[in-house]
């Protein structure tokens, strides 16, 4: 991947930031968890990874929504565009894809940080045009700077919509 590093089925566009101690500086603010313009809206329907991730991204001091399904999620979605979709690939009835199709037709470029368990996370975030996937199970840190990362590029997508909006 150009541009890009993977490892431990982790994609990101850069190191998370480390301290002295390598430990990553989560709570260290670079005006993500303030600026969102709404919130994380996480899709998926096992409970505890719902809560794991849930948990860690109010640490983070980001707004949470959980949806159980891709129906509820999509719907959800149609109610307000999410600063960002952390999407579990492998729901019932409505697949991970199928949710990304009509995620994107709601809102274009809404980001999307696939997650699953199925072995084939890259292939998944290509399929639905995701900025980066994570494979179950995920390390924390990783979660963190991937949604970090996702919200700046939502961010920026934004930013040229409202330029080319006003030229």
């Amino acid at each position: 991947m150009t541009g890009q590093q993977q490892r431990a089925g982790v994609c990101w566009d850069r190191e998370p930031d480390r301290g002295e101690n390598g430990v990553v500086n989560r709570h260290q603010s670079d005006g993500v968890a303030g600026e969102a313009p709404g919130p994380i809206l996480i899709i998926e329907d096992n409970p505890d990874v719902q809560d794991l991730i849930a948990t860690v991204l109010r640490q983070e001091g980001l707004q949470v929504e959980i949806a159980e399904t891709g129906e509820e999620g999509v719907a959800m979605a149609r109610q307000g565009r999410p600063a960002l979709v952390v999407l579990d690939i492998g729901l019932p009835r409505m697949d991970g894809e199928s949710v990304a199709r009509e995620l994107h037709a709601v809102h274009d470029g809404v980001p999307i940080l696939v997650v699953t368990a199925d072995g084939h996370a890259a292939e998944h975030a290509r399929n639905v045009r995701a900025f980066g996937y994570l494979s179950k199970p995920f390390d924390l840190d990783h979660l963190v700077e991937a949604v970090r990362q996702g919200l700046r590029r939502g961010r920026a997508i934004e930013d040229r919509m409202d330029e080319t909006e006003t030229q």
